[in-house]
């Protein structure tokens, strides 16, 4: 998948240039060139937090395994580092938390 600058549709670069520059030369933020199908609504995941996460990370990162994603997200969302156990609860309409 190829990245664009939002300021203009004339720089393209991978996900892992994305990453790694930030932001595009011009000031602009990488946008996805196709927003890529996570789930339907009849098709929602079960599991952690860090689970989905994931799943969706590995949708838009497409050149890093799925290995290298795990290994980011366990990082970046290590429940040692947040308050609730679930690491970011899913609050439903009904209230109850997942």
């Amino acid at each position: 998948m190829r990245y664009y600058s939002s300021r203009s549709e004339n720089y393209y670069v991978t996900a892992s240039e994305a990453v790694l520059k930030g932001l595009a030369p011009d000031g602009g933020l990488f946008v996805p060139e196709e927003t890529p199908q996570v789930y339907s609504s009849d098709n929602l995941p079960s599991g952690s937090y860090q689970d989905m996460a994931c799943e969706v990370f590995s949708r838009f990162l497409d050149d890093f395994n799925f290995t290298e994603v795990q290994q980011i997200v366990r990082k970046a969302y290590n429940p040692d580092t947040f308050d609730h156990p679930a690491v970011t609860p899913l609050v439903c309409l009904n209230e109850q938390v997942y």
